[in-house]
C-alpha cells in the first residue's frame, strides 16, 4: 500500500546498518529506488532483526504486534492487549516533540524521522541487543504508515458514503412529515438509481419491517392527510387498518 517515498525511510536503516543484508539483496540493487517492488524483501529484514531482537531460537516469525509490545514493554510504555493502534500512537508520542496529529500533514514524515532518530538512541542506550535500534526506526515508520493508510482508508469510505446517497430528482417533489414544532420527520422523495447498493435495505412486499412505519404515520393528523389526499394526486391505501397515501405518477 505505501508508496516508494513512504518506504524510503524504511530502506536507509536496513541499508545502513550491518546488521542486515538488504544492501546486498538482488532485489534491492535491481529495483532500488523503486522500493514498492520490492517489499517482501524489506519486511522479510524487519522480521529477520525482530527474530534477534526478541531471541527467537524456533525459526518463527514474530508477528508485527508482537514485536510492538516487546518495544513498548522495552521502552517502558505500558502496551495494551489488543489495542494495537493505541500501542502505535503511544510509541510515535513518546518520541516526537508533540502529538503527531497536531502537526500538519505535510510535516508529519519529518517529525517521525527525528522520532525514529530518537527511538534508535533510546533502543542503543537501554537494550542489550544490537538489533533494537534498527528495529525501533523501522517499527516506528511503520506505525506512522499503519495510521497513514487507516486515515485515507476511513475517510475514502466516508466519502464513498456521501456519494452513495443519491440526492432526489427535485426538492418540490418531495412528501415532508413534520411534527407540531416544524421540524421534518420523514421525507419522501424519488431518487436516482444508487450506484451501489452497499448500505441499501430491500423491502419486498413480503417484508415484515415496512410496518416499522405504522407508528409514524399513525402520528399523522387525520385531517391534513385528508385535505393532502382531498387537493392532490394521491388516493387512499388501507392496509391492517391504516392508511396510506400514494402519489400517483
Amino acid at each position: 500500500m505505501s508508496n516508494d517515498d513512504q518506504l524510503a525511510p524504511l530502506v536507509d536503516t536496513l541499508t545502513q546498518t550491518p546488521l542486515s543484508i538488504l544492501k546486498i539483496c538482488r532485489a534491492y540493487e535491481r529495483h532500488a529506488p523503486n522500493h514498492s517492488r520490492y517489499t517482501d524483501q524489506i519486511g522479510d529484514e524487519i522480521y529477520r532483526l525482530g527474530q534477534k531482537a526478541l531471541n527467537i531460537t524456533d525459526g518463527s516469525r514474530p508477528s508485527y504486534q508482537r514485536m510492538i509490545d516487546a518495544l513498548c514493554k522495552q521502552l517502558g510504555s505500558p502496551a495494551q492487549e489488543d489495542e494495537l493502534a493505541d500501542d502505535e500512537t503511544a510509541l510515535l508520542n513518546v518520541f516526537t516533540s508533540q502529538r503527531l496529529s497536531s502537526i500538519p500533514t505535510d510535516k508529519q514524515q519529518a517529525a517521525v524521522n527525528e522520532a525514529r532518530q530518537a527511538a534508535a538512541e533510546g533502543a542503543r542506550s537501554f537494550l542489550s541487543a544490537a538489533e533494537w535500534p534498527p528495529l525501533a526506526a523501522c517499527l516506528l515508520q511503520i506505525a506512522f504508515l499503519c495510521g497513514t493508510h487507516t486515515e485515507v482508508a476511513r475517510a475514502s469510505k466516508g466519502t464513498k458514503a456521501v456519494n452513495s446517497t443519491p440526492a432526489p430528482i427535485s426538492n418540490a417533489e418531495a412528501l415532508v412529515i413534520s411534527n407540531d414544532s416544524g421540524t421534518p420527520v420523514l421525507t419522501l422523495a424519488q431518487i436516482s438509481p444508487p450506484d451501489s447498493e452497499a448500505g441499501w435495505r430491500k423491502v419486498s412486499k413480503d417484508d415484515t419491517g415496512i410496518s416499522r412505519l405504522n407508528p409514524l404515520l399513525q402520528v399523522v393528523p387525520g385531517m391534513a392527510m385528508a385535505v393532502e389526499v382531498g387537493t392532490s394526486n394521491y388516493m387512499n391505501v388501507s392496509r391492517a387498518g391504516i392508511q396510506f397515501a400514494i402519489f400517483l405518477l
